[in-house]
């Protein structure tokens, strides 16, 4: 079955197994993964922090990505496999390949790389680009954007319960001209504090109903940096 379908069928019942898969990894980083986190007053620390590596796959025709744990990182290379006992995850198509201990991996014969742009398309998926926009503009945007404003208000840390455990969060408010904006930053990217007064640039956020959200590829600059790099 071409990976597209999988990603695109719903399971007909809880005991539908997915058929194997035969991939070639185009591309993987590694992403760093703060587990249990140490609270402070006003701070959260790294306490178990996991390096994990996404690796983007594909059948010849669709990519895709595939997170893989600390203890299976070793198990996927830039080679051909054929992958078993994986499943699938989400609500809604397309759905998210999962691996586990029980997942198999034997290397295989080369797939036959059919269409062009696949490794764009796994740059793309694995290092996600984010359109700069202005604070008055985020709302009309999708996507991961990019937004710059002096910070006018930075909270405390606050301990947040999620089905993982205990993450840290840290909301700031952004002001660009007349306008502002809230951003919640999230896990890793409560690590840096914004100054207050301080002008920023603050990457791969994702909007919300009524403010900007940060995820895992989100970094935060100061004006000093980020004009140096432009």
């Amino acid at each position: 079955m071409e990976l597209n379908k999988i990603l695109n069928t719903r399971p007909s019942s809880p005991y539908w197994t997915p058929p194997p898969l035969h991939v070639h990894v185009l591309a993987e980083r590694e992403s760093a993964r703060v587990v249990s986190w140490e609270f402070g007053i006003d701070s959260a620390e790294a306490k178990i922090t996991k390096i994990n590596k996404v690796v983007a796959i594909t059948d010849g025709h669709t990519v895709s990505k595939v997170t893989l744990f600390e203890e299976l990182r070793h198990k996927l290379e830039e080679k051909n496999y054929i992958i078993k006992n994986y499943y699938l995850k989400g609500d809604t198509p397309p759905l998210h390949i999962m691996v586990s201990k029980k997942t198999n991996f034997f290397k295989s014969s080369p797939v036959e790389l059919t269409c062009e742009g696949l490794p764009e398309a796994a740059k793309a998926l694995l290092f996600p680009s984010s359109k700069v926009v202005k604070l008055m503009e985020w709302k009309g945007v999708g996507g991961l954007l990019t937004v710059e404003g002096q910070v006018i208000q930075v909270s405390n840390v606050k301990k947040i319960r999620s089905g993982s455990g205990d993450v840290p969060l840290r909301q700031i408010t952004l002001k660009q001209g007349d306008v502002q904006a809230h951003v919640s930053l999230w896990r890793e990217a409560t690590t840096e504090t914004p100054e207050l007064g301080a002008n920023v640039q603050i990457s791969h956020l994702r909007g919300s109903k009524d403010q900007l959200q940060s995820t895992g590829h989100t970094t935060i600059e100061s004006e000093t940096l980020w004009t140096q790099d432009g």
